[in-house]
């Protein structure tokens, strides 16, 4: 809030920019959370096309399935890279914005209605 003198009051002009900075670092958190679930069926992916390749090419199965696994690793490898480094990279990120929130304001207040925690 403005004072007659131009100044800002302690208080008033940082509220706002605060309550953004934890919102979003809300908002990051259940990102990743989703982007977890996202890995976990890539990794899945790699499992079964492993088994798929062992099935096809080297146990009783058909060659059809060696092929399909072949072709579902081509696909789950690069994806499970790509979400593994980005969980990474937002986790730093979220890790950043509440280091400068306590770095300013103290300890983050946890919300006990959220539905996330910290990456869970």
């Amino acid at each position: 809030m403005a004072k007659a003198d131009g100044r800002q009051s302690r208080r008033g002009g940082r509220a706002p920019a605060r309550d953004a900075l934890l919102r979003e670092a809300e908002l990051q958190t259940q990102a990743i959370m989703r982007l977890e679930t996202w890995k976990r069926l890539a990794y899945s992916g790699l499992a079964v096309g492993a088994i798929l390749v062992g099935w096809g090419f080297y146990g009783a199965g058909d060659r059809w399935a060696g092929v399909a696994g072949i072709a579902l690793l081509v696909l789950s490898v690069p994806a499970s890279v790509v979400l593994h480094l980005g969980i990474r990279n937002a986790k730093r990120n979220v890790d950043r914005m509440i280091e400068a929130y306590e770095s300013e304001h103290g300890k983050v207040p946890i919300d006990p209605k959220s539905s996330s925690r910290r990456y869970a």
